[in-house]
């Protein structure tokens, strides 16, 4: 394990590990904790305090509620993903990094 900013990532994902919160009892709350979710990865990098991409993902239980399934991920490590993933053209990305203003709900 490599330690990084106030983390320890896996040297060969770049995961820092898997958090999961649950029972969130509606999909709109668990949407806007996913959105919350991004939006703190996105002031971390952005702010320089740690370099991380992330992932999460709303997950239906058996119960009817929800919960969020959230991966802090290496910088590095994730671009590496996207490039062996799709390439380098960007328009075969699922989404590009770069245009602004782009919302990702689900």
């Amino acid at each position: 394990m490599h330690s990084f900013g106030d983390g320890v990532y896996d040297p060969a994902t770049g995961h820092y590990g898997t958090v999961v919160i649950k029972p969130i009892e509606d999909k709109d709350r668990a949407l806007e904790i996913k959105r919350a979710l991004y939006r703190s990865a996105n002031y971390l990098h952005r702010n320089k305090k740690m370099n991380l991409s992330m992932h999460a993902e709303v997950v239906p239980l058996a119960d009817g509620a929800f919960s969020v399934e959230f991966k802090a991920i290496n910088k590095s490590h994730a671009r590496a993903y996207v490039l062996q993933k799709y390439g380098t053209d960007r328009s075969k990305f699922p989404y590009n990094p770069m245009q602004k203003d782009k919302k990702t709900d689900e």
